[in-house]
């Protein structure tokens, strides 16, 4: 029987790793090339991380992308920074880093799940078949090809799962605050949708069984992940709350799916990415195909219908219902995605078909706990069953992977041109450079970019704020681009005589020299106004929607600094929070040594 285990885990291990790497294999063709479609911007949010430390500091700030905005404070941005993935980006050209990082949580999510499955059955083919179904599913694939990079971080959300059902069914809260170690990685890496959407799974799962065993324990497990996360995210949480207070990203998302557009979504092998089989509505087809093939739509209802043994298989089976239910949109005023969408932050999130990724992970381990226990008997008779099983898994896996390796053979097929050395920062109103297949990205940032220019009609970050109780774009106002009126350079004196020129320059600061400038003339800063600019220490104010400082008698240079104004409270959160769960390691190593 040992021998019969290890065989399944090890058939396991070769099908789940065979086929992550038959996925991702493609990724391995033509490292000179570049991303296409989103994976351009999102080049830029990583390109700039890692500009900004070889500068010596860290990416506060992003100059390059609409006249400036935060990077740290962007909820996309600097993602690479606390991220496993820091070294590649560090080590290798990022087109490579950007490969490296796709196959990476391509592994990470299919451990993920795995590792969840394995809490719920002890059949190693149902896990596999959970894997493929709920991780590396031809929604995966369509999201990472296109550069949704943020899709790749939905591998935190098993992980989380996984820690918050140890943490109620074994009582054990350090597990709660790994569940809640995972949500703050997620928030790191910028995992806009993944993080409110795995935080919701939890809190649904949480709650299910608190009302199940009608017992508060899962709550106070889950309220403990709750302030690990917020804890643990706090420098990075504190400056988004910050940049959206001021710049709102309000959605309005009516979209939504019957169930013959769902059945399309999940079955049809048409998944290529200019696909439309019915009225999408103008939105494009990645955000709609999500493909696990009728055996996969089979496994995803099963969850459903037949994991009602245990609290523990209800819970979960009541969680991917809810998703899957959230993912048909806003087809009524009372629908649950209708109702959901005023609630902070999936108010400021459209397309609710995102959530069926979720709800595809969720059910299929569900499935597999419900199965498990059908096959667990007869895998008692049979051993060698478990191990034949994996033969119909690896058959469905070469289906899905089939499709996502076809759709990565797309996605890095983009011509750098010859970018400019030691090129002077300074601000364009538009593109400078494009690629070589000038068609394939019509706004096109990340060559601009590279070549040490700033964009501030960019595609990529989409911010706008409040003016008279109007929604205008960020560049309605504030840097102005060489290759454009008004343009006055990238330091100028705006009101007063004298001359202002930028000598010292790094993506978060500006060295400036002011000449025959009287005091109280007022010098500017060709970046976008944000509250956190300040100059020779001094808080900046507003001129026109760029920062200004007034001239000091003798003042013949200024320094101008950004550094997120939220940066001490996030810093001293993540301290306090950090203390504690040292604290408590403590206490728990003491409690042990003092047993034994």
């Amino acid at each position: 029987m040992p021998r019969v285990v290890a065989a399944a885990r090890a058939g396991a291990a070769l099908v789940v790793g065979a086929f992550v790497l038959r996925l991702v294999a493609p990724l391995a063709q033509r490292l000179d090339r570049f991303g296409f479609h989103d994976w351009d911007s999102h080049g830029v949010y990583r390109w700039a991380a890692v500009t900004s430390l070889r500068y010596g500091e860290f990416p506060w700030w992003n100059p390059w992308q609409c006249g400036g905005f935060p990077a740290w404070g962007f909820a996309e941005g600097a993602t690479n920074v606390v991220s496993p993935y820091l070294p590649f980006y560090l080590a290798l050209p990022l087109q490579i880093a950007e490969r490296v990082e796709i196959a990476g949580s391509a592994l990470a999510v299919a451990c993920g799940v795995y590792l969840l499955a394995s809490r719920f059955t002890d059949s190693r083919a149902l896990r596999a078949l959970a894997v493929f179904v709920g991780a590396l599913n031809g929604r995966w694939s369509l999201q990472a090809a296109v550069g949704h990079s943020w899709h790749l971080h939905y591998a935190w959300m098993p992980f989380a799962l996984w820690a918050l059902d140890v943490a109620i069914e074994e009582r054990r809260p350090s597990r709660a605050i790994l569940a809640g170690a995972a949500l703050a990685a997620s928030i790191y890496t910028g995992a806009v949708y993944p993080t409110p959407h795995a935080a919701l799974a939890l809190t649904l799962y949480a709650l299910a069984l608190a009302a199940l065993r009608r017992s508060t324990y899962p709550i106070g497990q889950l309220a403990i992940a709750a302030a690990s996360a917020f804890g643990l995210s706090a420098p990075k949480l504190f400056a988004i709350a910050d940049t959206m207070s001021r710049v709102p990203r309000p959605m309005n998302s009516q979209e939504s799916v019957g169930p013959a557009e769902m059945f399309r979504m999940l079955a049809s092998r048409d998944q290529w990415f200019y696909t439309r089989p019915f009225d999408l509505g103008g939105i494009p087809w990645h955000e709609y195909g999500a493909y696990v093939g009728v055996i996969g739509v089979a496994v995803a209802l099963g969850g459903a219908v037949l994991a009602h043994r245990t609290h523990r298989e209800i819970a979960l089976a009541a969680t991917g219902v809810a998703l899957l239910a959230l993912g048909f949109g806003a087809f009524h005023p009372l629908a649950p995605w209708s109702l959901l969408h005023h609630v902070p932050p999936f108010s400021s999130q459209h397309v609710p078909t995102r959530f069926v990724y979720p709800a595809l992970m969720v059910l299929s381990v569900a499935f597999a706990a419900a199965a498990g226990r059908w096959l667990r008997p007869r895998i008692a008779r049979a051993p060698m069953l478990d191990v034949a099983l994996l033969v119909p898994v690896a058959i469905l896996a070469f289906d899905l992977t089939s499709i996502g390796a076809d759709l990565f053979a797309h996605t890095f097929r983009l011509t750098m041109p010859p970018l400019p050395e030691h090129a002077e920062f300074r601000q364009s109103q538009h593109g400078t450079m494009q690629y070589v297949e000038a068609d394939a990205v019509p706004h096109a940032t990340l060559p601009t970019t590279m070549s040490n220019q700033g964009y501030v009609e960019c595609y990529g970050i989409h911010p706008s704020k409040m003016e008279n109780g109007v929604l205008v774009p960020i560049h309605a106002s504030g840097a102005i681009g060489a290759d454009a009126p008004g343009y006055r350079g990238e330091a100028y004196v705006a009101e007063g005589a004298g001359r202002a020129r930028v000598v010292a320059w790094s993506p978060s600061h500006a060295e400036i020299e002011i000449a025959d400038a009287p005091a109280g003339s007022i010098v500017a800063y060709n970046a976008t106004f944000d509250p956190s600019w300040r100059v020779d220490g001094v808080p900046a104010f507003e001129w026109h929607g760029v920062p200004a400082a007034r001239v000091r008698e003798g003042q013949t240079r200024m320094e101008f600094r950004y550094r997120p104004r939220t940066l001490g409270a996030g810093l001293a959160v993540f301290a306090i929070c950090a203390s504690a769960i040292a604290a408590y390691a403590i206490k728990r190593r003491r409690e042990e040594k003092a047993k034994s």
